[in-house]
């Protein structure tokens, strides 16, 4: 197996390395007097990455060819941009540098999400079967850092997926007449209370009645997000 690796700045990370496979692009971590937790990112401030399960990667304060995601996951080969990693522990951080790399474009949307016109759309609906109140969808949205999707995106998703390619995905229930979806917004007008005019979407291209679209009505929903660069 050929590796090349390219040593990091001398940090209390010693022999911090980071190499790629030249055989199937897999990049991996070496490290030594690890501190803690071992974590990977890609840019100086992105939340820190855990490394793949591997009993023999990390042990005794050191990383040995610890990869960045499991078998079959796109980040396990996806070179960061300008070929740096990003290393910390609990007390320190390195940056070492993958040798012979072609710098990549990091995922503009999460691997659960879908890249839509500028926006990140969950893969698949939440809460399908059971479905959920708008308030607890939209609170469950922001817990991960993200939004209900609003009217308007739904409304754009619809008119860009114009065929049912991914099972439960927003182009496959938007073209569903049998499904609601909650969004975010309320079409409530001065002195009306927002929450008797919330926003669901029928997918034969309505907007569901106040009748439907109560409080306590559980509705299957979407969470979006801005490209973010991740």
């Amino acid at each position: 197996m050929a590796i090349a690796f390219a040593a990091g700045p001398a940090e209390a990370l010693d022999k911090c390395k980071a190499g790629i496979d030249r055989k199937d692009g897999t990049i991996y971590v070496d490290a030594g007097d690890i501190d803690g937790t071992l974590l990977w990112s890609y840019g100086p401030f992105d939340p820190g990455e855990n490394f793949a399960h591997d009993p023999k990667c990390l042990s005794n304060g050191k990383a040995k060819k610890c990869t960045l995601a499991p078998a079959g996951n796109q980040l396990r080969n996806m070179a960061p941009s300008f070929c740096t990693l990003y290393l910390r522990d609990d007390s320190d951080t390195c940056e070492p540098r993958i040798q012979g790399c072609a710098p990549a474009s990091r995922p503009v949307c999460p691997l659960d999400m879908q890249d839509r016109g500028g926006w990140c759309i969950d893969d698949k609906a939440n809460a399908l079967a059971s479905g959920e109140t708008q308030s607890t969808a939209r609170i469950l949205c922001i817990q991960q850092g993200r939004s209900l999707c609003p009217t308007h995106l739904i409304m754009a998703f619809d008119g860009i997926d114009l065929s049912k390619v991914v099972p439960n995905s927003c182009g496959d229930l938007t073209d569903d007449p049998a499904v609601t979806l909650w969004t975010e917004r309320t079409h409530a007008r001065a002195g009306e209370n927002t929450f008797n005019h919330l926003n669901c979407y029928k997918c034969n291209n309505e907007l569901a009645s106040d009748a439907v679209c109560t409080a306590g009505a559980l509705f299957p929903y979407f969470c979006c997000m801005p490209h973010s660069g991740l």
